[in-house]
């Protein structure tokens, strides 16, 4: 993985634009420590920082020109089939062993429409056709890899992070002010949009291209080579029994984790305990020649903490297992770093372990395999089963009288739900994390009533009215069950906009690659032919997956479960970071943007106090400010103006 960035702008001299890229190109070193060039010709730059993974040789560097001389490229990701690509092109000459090279040339013989369709891998690339003065930006089917523009009539502007804009001659920020409710509402920013007006991020799935003559930039129509609509309409059926259909997704994902592993440098896997990882560890011990390492995050709080269960795992399949500490200390730090590590907003509390899970990778390997996806795509998340009952309750003969109840539920305010569950806990009931807040939002999805508010409302840190702008985010429709519908939501919007940039900023911020096995289309397709029950059962989420990981550690299984992956945030704001928190909720930034001191004030308050559990929302603000500390700090243009257009 790498970073890219380039600018197009034929009105102003090459020694400017080459200074102005170099500066966009250096601001993205920490996503490519090994190397950095730049490459300009008449109005056109084009720069790359490299993380060498294959190829180590200089003869890998980017940019890239085709051998035709016709295409450059600057690539960031993996192209994970090239060397079966490369077995096709059979007439081209290859100057490196790199999968970039293999790319390049087959958008040379073949186009880059036929092309996208048959590359497997994670990817963000701009595509130079000096003949036609085109540019090309393409992303990766999911969004695994960043990619930010900003055009204007007469000049083009691409990076894979939002800092490196900062060095764009003239470019003026605001706030864009629907990228805000998302953000303060689902603690990140939805695909396309920034939390800058000027600036969008080109769509998973997408080609989007431009062409320049000496005076202006032209956009043309922009192109999908795939779509998770589509995708799942043209889904097969899978026809086979369980048994079957659990030996053919064992195959499949050991062909794709061994292709996966293809690597030039040390390669490692991220180890939770829970089902995905361990899966995923299992398969990669069958096919390494090597001793497997492995990585974990402890916490000392044992709610928290899967640490244990991880190095069970780890010892029966004897990986070189690492486990690093969560504590005070070292989450202080993370939480300053992650200001500078996230370039845009973001509140997921998931992103502090994953820094620090990624900086103790980063010391031993240079790659790591992943779980992330497979919750999404396998039914791993609570509300996939929560949803359709809640659904099912309200088609139901007391559907009206639960309704009554959820909307009196709704209305109690949360320091009074609050008492009134510790009170239940006093009694020996076992009450969930944060459980107020989660009951005040099933009753508010159980009160909306169809599938798309109750995912909603699940997924949202404030109530209707409470910020002081409102979202308008949109769910894909389709024609499936409540399961399956709440999961293509989830693949739609949470993992392409909050677990997919949590983990590319924690990793690129130390130099670590990080690939998702789970995500390969091919796992994606055969898990859409499959039918519900063999995701769902008796209660048990993730069924076939489950089972599968079982057979690996033949049935030795750890009696402790998955935790989650995220501190004790209430304890961090009310102890260690109290502080810290105060003084960035006293920010004038969050009253510039609309929010009024003293509603957040009241609910500061009522969290110290332990009347209400207010720490998600009040997070995000904090973590808002921290974000901005920062970029203003790099010299940034930037105005606290927001803007609705």
């Amino acid at each position: 993985m790498c970073g890219i960035a380039g600018l197009i702008d034929t009105r102003i001299a090459e020694t400017e634009l080459l200074g102005s890229l170099q500066k966009m190109v250096a601001s993205l070193a920490h996503r490519g420590p090994d190397s950095g060039n730049c490459t300009v010709e008449i109005g056109v730059g084009l720069g790359h920082r490299r993380l060498a993974i294959i190829d180590l040789s200089d003869n890998a560097n980017q940019p890239m020109k085709s051998a035709c001389g016709r295409y450059l490229i600057c690539f960031n990701g993996e192209i994970y089939n090239y060397r079966e690509i490369r077995q096709k092109l059979l007439n081209e000459r290859f100057r490196s062993g790199s999968d970039v090279e293999v790319l390049l040339e087959a958008i040379a013989a073949w186009g880059i429409e036929k092309t996208l369709e048959t590359v497997r891998g994670m990817f963000a690339f701009a595509l130079y056709d000096r003949d036609e003065h085109q540019i090309f930006l393409a992303r990766d089917h999911f969004g695994q890899k960043p990619l930010f523009f900003f055009h204007e009539n007469h000049r083009l502007a691409f990076a894979s992070e939002v800092r490196a804009f900062k060095h764009v001659p003239g470019l003026q920020l605001d706030f864009d002010e629907q990228s805000l409710a998302d953000y303060f509402s689902y603690n990140c920013i939805g695909s396309g949009r920034s939390v800058f007006r000027q600036l969008q991020k080109v769509p998973g799935g997408s080609v989007f291209s431009f062409k320049f003559t000496k005076d202006q930039v032209v956009r043309l129509p922009d192109r999908q080579f795939w779509n998770l609509s589509q995708a799942w309409e043209n889904r097969g059926c899978f026809s086979g029994s369980y048994d079957e259909a659990r030996l053919q997704l064992n195959e499949l994902l050991s062909q794709v984790v061994k292709e996966q592993m293809s690597s030039d440098v040390p390669i490692g896997c991220f180890l939770s305990g829970g089902t995905d990882s361990t899966l995923l560890a299992g398969l990669m011990k069958h096919h390494a020649d090597f001793e497997l390492p492995t990585f974990t995050v402890g916490f000392s709080d044992p709610q928290f903490d899967e640490s244990a269960v991880a190095r069970f795992y780890a010892n029966q399949l004897r990986t070189r297992h690492h486990v690093i500490l969560a504590d005070e200390k070292e989450m202080m730090q993370m939480v300053q770093m992650s200001g500078a590590a996230y370039d845009e907003p973001f509140a997921d509390t998931s992103q502090l372990p994953t820094l620090l899970l990624c900086r103790q990778a980063r010391q031993r390997v240079k790659v790591c395999l992943s779980g992330d996806g497979a919750d999404e795509l396998f039914g791993g998340y609570y509300r996939h089963l929560l949803i359709p009952a809640m659904l099912g309750l309200k088609q139901g003969i007391f559907g009206s009288a639960l309704a009554k109840i959820a909307a009196f539920t709704e209305k109690i305010p949360l320091v009074k739900l609050e008492r009134l569950l510790k009170m239940l806990g006093r009694t020996g009931l076992r009450m969930p994390r944060h459980g107020a807040g989660k009951l005040h939002r099933m009753a508010s999805a159980f009160a909306r009533g169809d599938l798309t508010a109750m995912h909603e409302d699940l997924m949202n840190n404030w109530k209707t009215g409470d910020l002081p702008f409102l979202s308008n985010r949109r769910f894909i429709t389709a024609s499936a069950s409540a399961c399956r519908q709440s999961m293509l939501i989830d693949l739609e919007t949470y993992l392409p906009d909050d677990i997919l940039p949590k983990i590319d900023r924690a990793a690129m911020h130390f130099g670590l690659e990080t690939r998702m096995p789970y995500l390969d289309l091919r796992v994606v397709e055969f898990a859409f032919s499959l039918p519900d029950a063999y995701f769902f059962y008796h209660g048990s989420q993730k069924r076939i997956l489950r089972e599968l990981r079982d057979s690996i550690y033949a049935e030795n299984i750890s009696p402790g479960g998955k935790t989650g992956f995220s501190p004790s945030l209430p304890a961090m704001l009310r102890g260690s970071l109290r502080s810290w928190a105060e003084d960035r909720l006293t920010s004038p930034l969050l009253v510039d943007i609309g929010f009024r001191r003293q509603a957040i004030f009241k609910r500061w308050h009522e969290f110290l106090k332990g009347r209400a559990d207010w720490s998600f929302s009040l997070w995000a603000l904090v973590q808002f400010v921290n974000w901005h500390e920062h970029f203003r700090q790099e010299n940034s243009i930037i105005s606290n103006e927001r803007s609705a257009n």
